[in-house]
């Protein structure tokens, strides 16, 4: 992660403008057929940043919506051999 330098330095006089943390994420999603050639998708996250510049806890989240359009349409048992 880079962001602006501040007033905070390394022990080394250097300004800190970058840092490197693990983090974790949860997430899960569905999909719907709406229609032969159109899906529809949800999706959600959650992320753990565990200590993230002195705070607790920082729990960034959200969902995504989206259409899916197939221009080759779906048929479903059809086997062609």
């Amino acid at each position: 992660m880079d962001f602006p330098a501040t007033a905070a330095h390394y022990p080394s006089g250097r300004l800190y403008t970058h840092d490197t943390r693990n983090f974790f994420a949860l997430g899960g999603g569905l999909e719907y057929r709406l229609k032969r050639m159109i899906d529809i998708r949800a999706e959600y996250e959650y992320q753990f940043w565990p200590n993230f510049l002195g705070y607790n806890y920082v729990n960034p989240n959200g969902v995504s919506v989206g259409v899916l359009y197939s221009f080759k349409p779906y048929y479903p048992h059809a086997h062609h051999y």
